[in-house]
């Protein structure tokens, strides 16, 4: 059995201005509820990752057309809470934005600087080492 979560929470309206979002993590915080209850089913269970995108995501149809917005959502997740940075996918100052967007995530308390790829291409973004990539470095 495996109770998963949903994904990063849908950012609320205008919370992105700052470039920056907190969110907590319920869903860990159910876990853990649950695992501390004293259940006896509790050795079957298992926490399972969860989207990248909120749920609600997967019944949308896809947009159509040239492109999407000027700007993305640069995703990291710490034990308590979900982070959004704002970045920016084209313009002018795209590559520093992405950089200070990674650096900021880097320096979080709860940053795990050796736990996997991802946090590596974090660090090495933040450094200015690495490009944001495509679709063919990401796939």
């Amino acid at each position: 059995m495996v109770v998963a979560a949903g994904g990063f929470p849908e950012p609320p309206d205008g919370c992105l201005q700052s470039g920056w979002y907190e969110a907590p993590r319920p869903d860990w915080d159910t876990w853990h509820e649950i695992h501390h209850s004293g259940r006896s089913y509790l050795p079957l269970l298992q926490y399972g990752d969860y989207g990248i995108l909120p749920a609600g995501y997967a019944a949308q149809t896809p947009a159509s057309g040239n492109g999407g917005p000027s700007w993305g959502l640069l995703r990291y997740t710490t034990t308590r809470s979900f982070f959004l940075a704002k970045v920016l996918q084209r313009g002018e100052h795209r590559d520093a934005i992405n950089r200070d967007a990674a650096r900021r995530l880097t320096r979080l308390a709860d940053f795990r600087p050796s736990a996997v790829t991802g946090e590596g291409w974090l660090r090495e973004r933040a450094q200015g080492s690495v490009s944001t990539g495509n679709h063919s470095v990401w796939n």
